[in-house]
């Protein structure tokens, strides 16, 4: 891909430099265009490749792991939590004293 050439803002542009940004844009259009395409084959691809059903077991499954990180950070989350309740009775001055 090729970079972009930038001029200060405000400065006056000459007629060459204003095509040479046009020929840049075309040629960045026209890449993300072949990239598009190439996406779309390989979605193609994809679902000839594969049953329905297995696309559902699988998002599924990532549906799964995506609760069980859920699970981790509300676990941690009340871990901190706890901390700062502990350490605000501890700055407060009162200690707990557990009695058995």
């Amino acid at each position: 891909m090729t970079e972009p050439t930038r001029a200060r803002p405000g400065a006056p542009r000459s007629v060459s430099a204003l095509e040479a940004r046009i020929a840049e844009l075309e040629q960045r259009i026209e890449e993300l265009e072949q990239q598009r395409a190439a996406n779309a084959r390989r979605g193609e691809m994809l679902r000839r490749l594969m049953p329905p059903e297995a696309t559902e077991h699988f998002r599924a499954a990532a549906r799964e792991q995506i609760r069980g990180c859920a699970v981790m950070l509300d676990h941690w989350i009340r871990g901190l939590e706890a901390n700062e309740v502990e350490q605000a009775r501890t700055a407060s001055g009162t200690e707990r004293i557990v009695i058995e």
